[in-house]
């Protein structure tokens, strides 16, 4: 399994915010004579064949999965109902699922469908076959500047397009960035995205990335995620997050202190950003400024390159995965494999069908 850094838990909020210039998320595609899963009588899962792991959390996994209907694959996440309610993260789901309905952006990943079972929930989503960008990572060590600003250049493009709909993405990191088949990023897992039109206090992440302002437990807004770009940038062009240490008293202890240890092969302008992005001072940071994510889009590390270009989807990828097929799956690793199947009725009513009102109901 790939190494896992400790998460805290989010909170949530169900509040969603719609915006007439936002194209919704194309729905789950069918043949002209099939019919839609609620109108055949059919569990939605019967559509589908599941096969192997792609990847483990808390409360379930996601599974590469081919439609019945289409023959295309997708990433299906099946979450436990029955782990989620008992540890108190019912709200926590609903609101991932209520954001992935609200974004539609090239660099975040496509949500087609959703839906319940008397024991699980389901989120159908685009398959991104690259894998993580923290494999990748980890098996070359660290990036030069120049691939480390592409994917740098494709996460703030991303970021950018979330905070105009006041969304919060609270967790950045090589882990959540997936590479599709040609290279380019999708972001995934909004576990702690939060709609932050102003001010919110939770504690949730990566701790290694937790801003300042996060530990302080004063209040924060989307400007944590700047500072996670930075951790993110450092970490690509060196190979380790900054402020990482054993003791995690320590670890926070360097974050308040922005105590940032400078390798001599960082260049002048990957410091200077870092050092603009890696402030915790919120008047002197960018992307929180007035300009917004102009003043680190314009920044001198980031000269030459053609955002427009980028957020086209114009600019070939320093790394292009090697994938075989539309069901290849190599580049993840491999899983234990449950050996329960997910659908199987249980004897009483299931008492968790309503907390869930958004994933729609299955044929049983």
């Amino acid at each position: 399994m790939p190494q896992q850094r400790t998460l805290t838990p989010a909170d949530s909020t169900t509040k969603k915010q719609h915006m007439d210039q936002l194209t919704p998320p194309p729905s789950l595609p069918v043949s002209p004579d099939a019919k839609p899963a609620l109108d055949d009588g059919v569990n939605p899962l019967d559509h589908y064949i599941i096969k192997q792991t792609l990847g483990t959390g808390q409360f379930g996994r996601v599974h590469l999965a081919q439609s019945h209907v289409d023959g295309q694959h997708y990433a299906i996440k099946i979450i436990s109902k029955r782990d989620v309610v008992r540890q108190r993260h019912t709200k926590h789901i609903n609101n991932e699922r209520a954001i992935l309905d609200t974004v539609s952006h090239p660099f975040l990943v496509n949500m087609y469908d959703t839906f319940q079972d008397d024991t699980h929930l389901f989120i159908v989503m685009e398959y991104v076959q690259g894998g993580e960008l923290f494999r990748i990572l980890r098996r070359q060590k660290k990036f030069d500047q120049d691939t480390t600003r592409f994917y740098a250049a494709e996460v703030i493009l991303a970021l950018e397009y979330m905070h105009e709909l006041d969304i919060a993405y609270r967790d950045i990191k090589p882990e959540n960035i997936l590479l599709d088949a040609e290279g380019h990023i999708k972001i995934v897992d909004f576990g702690f995205a939060k709609m932050v039109p102003d001010v919110t206090w939770t504690v949730c992440g990566t701790p290694d990335y937790f801003a300042p302002e996060i530990i302080r437990s004063k209040g924060y807004n989307k400007a944590v995620d700047w500072w996670c770009l930075g951790v993110l940038i450092y970490e690509m062009l060196t190979g380790k997050a900054p402020f990482t240490q054993k003791n995690p008293i320590d670890m926070y202890q360097n974050i308040l202190d922005c105590r940032v240890p400078w390798p001599d092969d960082i260049s002048p302008d990957a410091k200077d950003l870092l050092e603009h992005l890696l402030t915790p001072d919120l008047s002197r940071r960018y992307g929180n400024l007035k300009d917004g994510a102009l003043d680190i889009k314009q920044h001198a590390f980031f000269q030459g390159l053609d955002f427009k270009a980028i957020l086209e989807r114009k600019v070939t990828p320093p790394y292009q995965p090697e994938i075989e097929s539309d069901s290849d799956a190599t580049c993840f690793d491999k899983y234990d494999e449950p050996t329960t199947p997910y659908h199987h009725p249980q004897p009483n009513a299931d008492p968790y069908r309503s907390q869930f009102p958004d994933f729609k109901p299955s044929y049983t």
